[in-house]
């Protein structure tokens, strides 16, 4: 009976060690430790979240208009496996340019990563540091007009935290 404990024993106190080595070492890929990375950053009010959510869930509803399309499916997975414990959300946005931006609520609204096949054919781009300046207004720019004035979500900061 000792043998089978100590052999019980031993063997759960591996299955920690490797646990607690494997989340000590694990860095998600979006992460950063840099708060400017952030590139649209919302108001802080509690409402915020749920009112860029409902704006975007009831075009949806209307006319499909932040869906991803089925032709850029394969790359949620690269955003389902981000490691993002926060709430999230996907936006689709169809005009030129064609792209999405991966919505993090952490608990402000951010945009975290964005997608457009002209800047990365293949991958998300998460975090600013891999994009021009100009792109980063542009975008911006482009959820300000189309999220949030349509949303009635009142703007508060953008681009790296100036307004």
């Amino acid at each position: 009976m000792k043998t089978t404990g100590k052999i019980i024993l031993g063997a759960l106190s591996i299955i920690l060690l490797c646990w607690l080595g494997l989340n000590l070492f694990y860095v998600p890929k979006y992460y950063t430790d840099n708060k400017s990375d952030r590139w649209i950053t919302i108001s802080s009010d509690n409402n915020m979240k749920e009112k860029i959510i409902n704006y975007v869930d009831s075009a949806n509803e209307q006319d499909g208009k932040f869906i991803v399309p089925d032709k850029w499916l394969s790359l949620m997975s690269e955003v389902d496996s981000s490691g993002s414990t926060f709430d999230h959300k996907v936006i689709y946005f169809s005009e030129a340019p064609e792209e999405m931006y991966f919505v993090e609520f952490t608990p402000m609204p951010n945009v975290r990563a964005i997608y457009n096949p002209q800047l990365s054919r293949h991958h998300w781009i998460w975090g600013t540091k891999k994009i021009s300046v100009s792109d980063q207004n542009r975008i911006v720019v482009r959820f300000k007009s189309e999220i949030i004035t349509p949303g009635s979500v009142p703007f508060i900061t953008f681009e790296n935290g100036k307004k």
